[in-house]
């Protein structure tokens, strides 16, 4: 029995055919058949299209370049704190880093960006107390 393999639709193609309902006014059979796909495949590619214009965020990849724009941003910016945060050593500093995976998975928006810079602030505040720590700051001089 062998395995059967599903077609790749680049972004691009995903997005022209869904232009085809949504701005054109095909329907989604006209639409699917000019296109050579399934119906129920355009319908999902019409769904997320519309999605994607009214500012939500895509469960499967994005078709406009604005949110694969936002999804690359959004990973670069994890892999940023993901190395900020390994680069802290201490109990708070896991803490924090457990904040941030939690307000990270919640999804993107202003709110969770303010979030994000609030964390990425007292991790920073966290790491000065321990430079002053370690370097002997906070003796008292005579």
């Amino acid at each position: 029995m062998s395995k059967r393999n599903r077609p790749t639709f680049s972004p691009e193609f995903r997005l022209e055919a869904a232009q085809l309902v949504v701005d054109q006014g095909q329907s989604v059979r006209e639409a699917a058949e000019a296109m050579g796909v399934g119906k129920s495949t355009m319908d999902k590619w019409v769904r997320q299209l519309k999605l994607e214009r009214q500012g939500g965020k895509p469960s499967a990849s994005p078709m406009t370049p604005d949110q694969r724009r936002i999804r690359e941003l959004e990973r670069q910016l994890k892999r940023f704190y993901r190395s900020f945060i390994r680069s802290l050593s201490g109990k708070s500093c896991i803490n924090h880093w457990r904040s941030y995976k939690k307000i990270w998975t919640t999804g993107s928006n202003i709110t969770t960006m303010k979030e994000l810079i609030r964390v990425k602030s007292v991790v920073v505040e966290h790491r000065r107390k321990l430079y002053w720590l370690a370097n002997g700051s906070g003796q008292k001089r005579n």
